[in-house]
């Protein structure tokens, strides 16, 4: 990357507000505690490497079960997403990399509006990212171009 010209960054801690727009605290709260509770629930020699969903509860799904066997098949919904001892630190450092590569899109966009460049219509930062700002110096910029 740095031999591409490319400046390396570290993301910022982006902090809880904001992912409670998109997952409840009760699934937080689960990602979290899931792989200590599976461990505390089996046994330290019995828990295995990960936990696992064996079952999907489906009959009440409004409702979040109480044990970490019933709530590992409500919010993985299967065995294809185990949890083990990192998942928390490692969805948290997603959350973080997403929100600096978002930030990073969108000034690309508007830098690239201020410049007079109009990007590519299926490029998603044109239809995620402008803001009144950006649609009235794109608007600007279809004028000048004529």
């Amino acid at each position: 990357m740095r031999a591409a010209g490319c400046e390396m960054q570290a993301p910022r801690e982006f902090g809880g507000e904001a992912i409670l727009a998109v997952h409840t605290a009760s699934y937080l709260e689960f990602l979290k505690t899931a792989y200590d509770r599976w461990k505390q629930a089996f046994g330290e020699n019995r828990a295995g490497p990960y936990a696992c969903a064996h079952a999907s509860p489906t009959r009440y799904p409004a409702r979040v079960p109480a044990s970490i066997q019933a709530q590992l098949g409500y919010f993985l919904s299967g065995g294809s997403a185990p949890v083990d001892a990192s998942t928390w630190a490692a969805a948290m450092c997603a959350l973080d990399v997403a929100d600096r590569v978002a930030g990073g899109l969108r000034e690309g966009y508007r830098s690239a509006v201020r410049q007079g460049i109009t990007p590519m219509p299926t490029l998603p930062a044109a239809s995620l990212f402008p803001s009144e700002e950006d649609r009235a110096q794109l608007v600007w910029n279809r004028r000048r171009e004529g």
